[in-house]
């Protein structure tokens, strides 16, 4: 599949860090008709004598979700404010949080999860670059508290961040430093940073993620393994640049299954995936554009080591990073075919 495929499409710059608004999505939804006789198969219907999948009133949950999603929204340009870190710094930030994220085995969530906490954080309080990593390691130890059925130690957390570069160090307060940060002032350094995080947020943690819809839409068109890893691989390369922030997770996670199912050369959208979505395919199309962007940036980049090299694992997630790789390259030799030779 050639990237170029995609369609174009402009793109919308949110006023403010918060969008209140009444999504189309949303109206979708609530206007589809889940009793009404149609071709379109009853996802749930399956579930209907599982207490623990919630049909009875999982329309009712993702029509909350999708009326919440927006008030946590921020806007592209929610760094503005910083004077020390940069788009650039949070883009490696992330992907640090990748690496610490898969060495401790941590659910997906956890990691979607993070990244919300941490974006909210800093559109409201000014980081430095230094104190970044401690940053990102209590904003991953405040989500897997959250996502988690079992909790890393915190020396865990701690082992990581002592393990970084000296710049990236908590300042050791001992009365006899050594080079690098101790085990106890980094401790110290983790737990006061999660306070401060916690406070900063007013322990409002509830925030729906890609995630939250992923999950739901892969299930929608049942999709296979491979292709519902490539799916989620997007999505953490979403998670590396400010621009997906014009959209909402669900929009997000919309655009990640259809750029799944146009890589796999399968239909882009169809009627169940606009019936339980909301979205249709047109509403996809500005998404994918998007992506296609971030894939041609990040795909083939050292700037997403630790993503693209969790995801070319052949055993658990079938390599899905280097087939898009493949694709990616494939489609920037394409465009630097059809420049005229000078």
């Amino acid at each position: 599949m050639d990237l170029e495929q995609v369609p174009s499409a402009g793109v919308d710059t949110a006023s403010g860090d918060v969008v209140e608004d009444v999504p189309q999505a949303l109206l979708n939804f609530r206007h589809s008709n889940p009793d009404k006789e149609t071709d379109i198969l009853d996802i749930d219907l399956v579930d209907k004598d599982d207490i623990q999948a919630c049909a009875g009133y999982v329309r009712e949950i993702y029509e909350y979700l999708l009326a919440s999603e927006g008030k946590y929204q921020l806007s592209p340009g929610f760094l503005d404010h910083q004077a020390d870190f940069t788009a650039e710094d949070r883009t490696v930030l992330v992907d640090w949080i990748a690496r610490c994220h898969t060495r401790f085995n941590l659910a997906n969530e956890s990691f979607f999860h993070c990244v919300t906490i941490l974006d909210t954080y800093l559109s409201r309080c000014e980081v430095s670059r230094a104190n970044s990593r401690l940053l990102g390691i209590a904003c991953l130890f405040i989500a897997a508290k959250y996502e988690q059925s079992y909790i890393p130690s915190l020396r865990h957390f701690v082992d990581a961040l002592n393990q970084c570069e000296l710049e990236y160090l908590p300042i050791c307060k001992c009365q006899n430093p050594r080079s690098g940060a101790c085990y106890t002032c980094s401790r110290e350094a983790i737990i006061e940073m999660e306070e401060t995080v916690l406070h900063a947020l007013d322990f409002m943690l509830a925030m729906p993620t890609i995630l939250t819809f992923l999950r739901r839409y892969a299930r929608i068109c049942e999709m296979k393994n491979r292709d519902r890893y490539i799916a989620f691989y997007i999505s953490e390369l979403t998670c590396l640049t400010t621009s997906m922030l014009q959209f909402k997770p669900s929009e997000i996670a919309a655009g990640c299954i259809a750029m799944s199912r146009r890589l796999t050369r399968k239909s882009t959208w169809d009627e169940t995936l606009e019936k339980y979505s909301g979205y249709s395919e047109a509403d996809t199309k500005k998404v994918m554009t998007e992506i296609s962007t971030i894939l041609k940036k990040y795909a083939c980049s050292s700037k997403a080591r630790y993503i693209r090299r969790k995801y070319s694992q052949e055993d658990r997630f079938y390599g899905v990073s280097i087939m898009i790789e493949s694709v990616v390259n494939q489609a920037l030799n394409l465009q630097k075919g059809d420049k005229p030779t000078a």
